[in-house]
């Protein structure tokens, strides 16, 4: 449990991990819609924090095409 991570995990999706574990259902289209949906939340958030940081509508741009090549290389 380095660094609490799956503790911090299991906090923050604690029903829907009750939910899988009651039901013993787990379906992958649904875990893909929802991964996807916390990755844009966290872009959303990701952003509002440039901004509020004082960077430039450019230079968030670059920020984040400088992470989608790094995360696809």
């Amino acid at each position: 449990m380095k660094a609490n991570i799956l503790v911090s995990f299991l906090e923050r999706h604690s029903s829907e991990v009750l939910n899988m574990l009651i039901r013993g259902e787990w379906n992958i289209e649904e875990a893909i819609e929802v991964r996807c949906e916390e990755a844009r939340e966290n872009r959303d958030n990701e952003i509002l924090d440039l901004i509020e940081k004082g960077y430039t509508a450019a230079d968030i741009k670059n920020h984040l095409r400088k992470q989608t090549r790094s995360a696809t290389a």
